[in-house]
């Protein structure tokens, strides 16, 4: 069988996983990036940014975004199911313009910032960059903490014309200053993943983790798991592999869990491979940061999810073992415990379809972040939460007031779009008629998510 040239390597895709972030070429001739280039200077000229909207304003953009190597590194990384979000935006960073401070950009639809890529930062650069231009500073490794980590080096996107870096999505980065004579471009979309991994879906030689890890970062827990994820089936350690640790030792865990966000962020991890022996701390860890965090976390202006843990990613790990404990944390007399349960189950992806019955009756919750992050993991789960459809469908119909949060209009509703474009096979999609009276919607992304379900799977719409 003829291999696909486009795909990533093993060693690309590793290296995405640890620094969070590779660049690619598009195959165009110059020619295509110089086009793009002055379309947009043009339009700059005389109108305001179009927004969400830059697609149709600079439609020779497309090309791009359906270049086979494009294609083929999306392709790697979400899968071959992928799809580009309605927000975009064409940052013109204007001779001037001051430095922006180091930060990660708003979390779509106000849910949990999540260490699977099930979302990335597409970034296109139509002109060179010089350092002089106020080029893009990323810190890599830097993606999967909450805090900006101020010993990672940050480096600048500077770049021959037609570069395209994908990013991670919660990768910290900021604009600096330009301090040239020329507008620095940089068309922004994301990438969203539709299906959970069963196979790897770039070019695969081997099943083992290979990259040598750096001195600073140290991040190898997180990033085994997520290559162990992205494989497929060997994403979730078997029950009983924790006892390659049979010496677990509570106390002095707590201990490095008080040190500094990546030693305990990883250490989460790696306590999950203690297996069923440590479920019943990690539950109490759980609604102990639960309940300390369900106000501060939206008080810190960040919109971030009152949810946003650290303990999740741990249990997440673990897998099928954790879940029946998560489901009925389900039923928690307490709403911040039960959003917990949600996000955990969000996190965990396939592996919790277990809990796709009762997620689906919690999408009925007095509390609107219990049901937002409900619907976000019924979506995760994909193709095996399909029991939830009805609820799910049911859902669409709920008009309670929600709170507004970052980019979405109505978090609760288009979770639930989203969760259902995951869910419904293609091949059953005309089953649902009640997707094509939503093109008028008042939600842009709910009528964005409809297309799809009316017309099918589009990488661009």
């Amino acid at each position: 069988m003829k291999t696909n040239t486009n795909l990533l390597t093993d060693d690309q895709m590793q290296d995405f996983i640890y620094t969070g972030m590779c660049s690619v070429k598009p195959s165009l001739p110059d020619s295509a990036h110089e086009d793009i280039h002055e379309n947009l200077t043009d339009w700059f000229a005389e109108n305001e940014n179009p927004g969400n909207d830059i697609l149709e304003r600079v439609p020779r953009l497309k090309a791009i975004f359906e270049d086979p190597a494009v294609h083929g590194a999306l392709t790697s990384i979400l899968g071959p199911r992928y799809l580009i979000h309605r927000h975009r935006h064409c940052h013109n960073h204007l001779p001037g313009a001051k430095a922006q401070d180091n930060h990660k950009d708003y979390p779509a639809g106000g849910n949990v910032r999540d260490h699977h890529p099930r979302l990335v930062l597409i970034l296109y650069y139509p002109q060179a960059v010089t350092s002089e231009m106020g080029p893009t500073a990323v810190q890599p490794g830097s993606q999967y903490y909450m805090s900006p980590q101020s010993d990672l080096e940050e480096i600048t996107l500077c770049c021959e014309s037609g570069i395209l870096v994908i990013t991670h999505y919660d990768i910290w980065h900021r604009a600096t200053e330009n301090r040239s004579t020329d507008t620095r471009y940089m068309v922004k979309l994301l990438g969203v993943r539709t299906q959970e991994p069963t196979a790897p879906t770039w070019h695969n030689t081997s099943p083992h983790w290979t990259r040598s890890g750096e001195q600073v970062i140290q991040h190898e827990d997180i990033s085994q798991h997520i290559w162990r994820w992205y494989r497929g089936a060997s994403a979730v350690l078997p029950p009983g592999s924790g006892e390659r640790a049979p010496d677990y030792d509570k106390r002095a865990l707590v201990s490095e869990f008080e040190a500094n966000e990546r030693q305990r962020v990883n250490g989460y991890y790696r306590m999950c491979t203690y297996g069923k022996k440590v479920l019943s701390d990690l539950k109490e860890a759980m609604i102990a940061e639960a309940e300390l965090k369900w106000e501060t976390n939206p008080a810190t202006g960040e919109y971030r999810n009152p949810s946003q843990l650290d303990v999740p990613f741990g249990l997440a790990a673990m897998g099928d073992p954790a879940v029946d404990l998560l489901v009925e944390q389900l039923t928690h007399p307490k709403a911040w415990a039960r959003s917990a349960a949600a996000v955990t189950l969000g996190v965990m992806g396939a592996s919790a379809y277990r809990a796709t019955g009762t997620l689906g009756d919690t999408l009925k919750d007095e509390n609107e972040w219990v049901r937002r992050n409900a619907a976000e993991a019924l979506g995760n789960i994909g193709a095996q939460a399909e029991e939830a459809i009805p609820p799910l469908l049911a859902a669409l119909e709920d008009r309670r007031s929600v709170t507004r949060w970052s980019l979405s209009e109505d978090g609760f509703r288009e979770n639930v779009m989203m969760a259902l474009l995951k869910i419904i096979p293609d091949e059953k999609k005309t089953a649902y008629p009640v997707f094509k009276t939503l093109d008028e919607d008042p939600s842009e992304y709910v009528r964005s998510w409809a297309k799809h379900l009316v017309n099918g799977i589009e990488q661009i719409v």
